[in-house]
């Protein structure tokens, strides 16, 4: 890695522009918060006035990682959240069920098939997408349909992600104050993104000083709680932006297999990197 990761190098290092997208994250959440909520206002929700009996979010990667993130956030939620990186549903969803599926393209096979199984089972999904097929048939058999602005990739799209999740959630009578928790988050990364921008120095920049650590190596991210999902999200970052084989695991789970692992292995000493992603309020 160069010596000096100033603007120009940073610049270098990310064609995509990947930075530029992250540092409006904020922006994006509260965006995405408004149009959501007008958005879940005009429709109905089709669990038959009930309150679900669970929640089901249909998504696969950039799409899918929002719903952990949801998650994470109402850990109070009184039903089942399961989030489905695949093409089938759980066999419990019933029309009583709350299913959303999220596809930023709007194309993903797998989320697709979960959304005709859910039609079959006479569940009216919640659809959450730029566009594409998905919105095509949310429009064809009116079902309610959040839709996010088009042009980023799906990877960087989470700040328009999570908020409709969170909306449609509150709206279904599940939970509140989603929003302030949107607000919250909103003015956090806004304030930590700030002091790591490529114009700010290597020895005031955690951001860079990370990257000098991974570089040549191999990360491996570790997360417990809360923070498992931002440890699952470090390590899908990696293998996207900086197309680097990287992996995850969470605490306690790994103190009792991948831990024992670490044990037998010998010559790796500089080749790889832990990442412990730590909970302060934990």
């Amino acid at each position: 890695m160069a010596d000096d990761l100033g603007v120009g190098q940073v610049a270098t290092l990310d064609p995509s522009g990947q930075l530029a997208v992250a540092a409006r994250l904020g922006e994006h959440l509260r965006d995405a918060w408004q149009r959501a909520t007008s958005a879940v206002a005009r429709v109905e929700l089709g669990v038959g006035g009930y309150r679900p009996n669970g929640v089901v979010v249909c998504g696969m990667g950039g799409s899918a990682i929002g719903a952990d993130v949801v998650k994470a956030c109402l850990p109070e939620l009184p039903v089942p959240f399961e989030v489905v990186r695949g093409y089938e549903l759980p066999a419990w969803v019933s029309p009583r069920t709350l299913v959303l599926a999220v596809s930023y393209s709007g194309n993903t096979e797998e989320t697709l098939s979960c959304v005709t199984s859910a039609l079959a089972r006479e569940c009216r999904p919640v659809c959450v997408t730029s566009g594409g097929t998905l919105a095509a048939l949310a429009r064809e058999r009116t079902l309610p349909l959040i839709t996010v602005p088009a042009g980023h990739q799906p990877r960087a799209a989470i700040g328009y992600l999570v908020p409709p999740l969170g909306a449609a959630i509150e709206a279904a009578g599940l939970a509140t104050g989603f929003g302030a928790q949107v607000e919250e988050a909103a003015a956090l990364v806004s304030e930590i993104i700030a002091g790591l921008l490529p114009e700010v120095d290597e020895a005031r920049n955690q951001a860079k000083q990370l990257a000098r650590h991974l570089h040549g190596r191999l990360p491996v991210a570790y997360g417990a709680g809360l923070t498992s999902v931002v440890a699952r999200r470090c390590k899908s970052q990696l293998n996207e932006n900086a197309k680097a084989v990287a992996f995850w695991a969470e605490l306690p789970e790994l103190d009792h297999n991948e831990l024992v692992g670490w044990s037998g292995v010998d010559g790796s000493e500089g080749q790889l990197h832990a990442i412990f992603f730590l909970d302060a309020e934990a």
